[in-house]
């Protein structure tokens, strides 16, 4: 029985890889619109606020309209062999709220590494960018604000985040939320330009095509890592593509020495991703067990770690989607109010002072 579970858990695993919906657990009914988050983490320093964007995220507070990722397919000749490339976007920068209140959100590289490392997503490259702004169905004109000391800050983010929603509400009767929309940030980019530079580690930027489609911005890697302002977007690329038909993921495209063309212009990336040193500092859970409490509850049994204040556990009625998110306190580990003689998956996530850890195995019980 166990290795039945576990194949079915595998075959279920294998298919959510190949996903078309974003990755992250359905919004809570109570989970903060775009204006609450950016009223809460005002007057957060950069720490604290990316700790709590993270949060957010991982926890599933992203607007409906962002859950339908939208493909992207592009074909190119090399050598005279002809690729037909497809590959999965999200309809706008990841934001932060509700479908009518939503915070398109600017974060450091570090951060939007992480959160890609979590959920199976990287971000795209300068050709991605140009790729996706062609194929884009709505079209914004790039609003600037003038440069200022300010322009990292929330306030301005956010005012930024206003002009981009009276833009897009302007033509969302013909074109609903959902579409594919370019012209509204810049993008942070996976580029050879990340690695190189003398220390500290850089952004890499690019883009904000006009109406035209000349970029206002071109590659640029002179900002430090912990740098984001309002004009930057995180554009998440989920990891599995196809290459004619056959499976395989963006990372081997951008490392292939005879690929790399098809979503590149920098020749190959060996390295496609931000520096790693913002894993969280919390470890997952590696040992635990779950047992029934009663015919409506489960009990956890975790290992005790000090450093953990709290844990986050989702449920799946199916090992594919993690649709809740509950909150447990590491002195009342029980998960109560479920249905009896039915079958739960689960996984949990320790909750440190400043950081959460990756999600842990995944476990069945009834």
């Amino acid at each position: 029985m166990r290795k039945l579970i576990l194949f079915l858990i595998s075959i279920c695993y294998t298919l959510s890889s190949y996903s078309q919906l974003l990755n992250l657990p359905q919004r809570q009914p109570g989970a903060l619109n775009g204006s609450q988050f950016v009223s809460l983490v005002t007057s957060y320093s950069l720490t604290a606020r990316e700790d709590e964007i993270f949060n957010q995220i991982i926890s599933g507070n992203v607007p409906d309209f962002q859950r339908n990722l939208i493909p992207v397919t592009i074909s190119e000749t090399i050598n005279t062999v002809t690729y037909n490339v497809t590959y999965y976007v999200l309809s706008d920068y990841l934001a932060i709220g509700c479908d009518t209140n939503y915070f398109l959100c600017p974060m450091t590289p570090l951060l939007a590494q992480r959160i890609c490392n979590y959920a199976g997503y990287s971000m795209p490259t300068r050709k991605m960018v140009n790729q996706i702004w062609n194929a884009a169905t709505v079209k914004l004109a790039p609003s600037t604000i003038a440069p200022s000391q300010q322009m990292t800050t929330i306030p301005v983010m956010n005012d930024h985040n206003t002009t981009v929603w009276g833009q897009r509400s302007a033509v969302i009767a013909s074109h609903p939320l959902g579409e594919l929309v370019g012209g509204d940030k810049k993008d942070v980019i996976i580029s050879n330009s990340i690695y190189g530079n003398p220390s500290p580690g850089r952004v890499v930027i690019y883009g904000w095509h006009q109406l035209n489609g000349s970029p206002i911005q071109p590659l640029y890697a002179g900002h430090e890592e912990t740098y984001a302002d309002y004009s930057h977007g995180i554009r998440l690329v989920q990891n599995s593509i196809t290459v004619n038909g056959s499976a395989t993921t963006i990372q081997a495209v951008f490392q292939s020495a005879s690929l790399n063309s098809l979503l590149s212009d920098e020749g190959v990336i060996s390295v496609p991703w931000y520096p790693q040193s913002s894993t969280p500092a919390i470890a997952k859970p590696v040992s635990f067990a779950v047992t029934s409490e009663s015919n409506s509850s489960l009990r956890l049994h975790i290992t005790n770690n000090p450093l953990a204040l709290s844990y986050y556990v989702q449920l799946s009625s199916n090992g594919l989607t993690f649709s809740d998110t509950i909150t447990l306190s590491p002195s009342n580990l029980v998960i109560t109010g479920l249905l009896p003689d039915s079958l739960y998956f689960l996984r949990i996530a320790a909750v440190g002072t400043s950081s959460v850890s990756a999600w842990s195995e995944v476990l069945g019980a009834v």
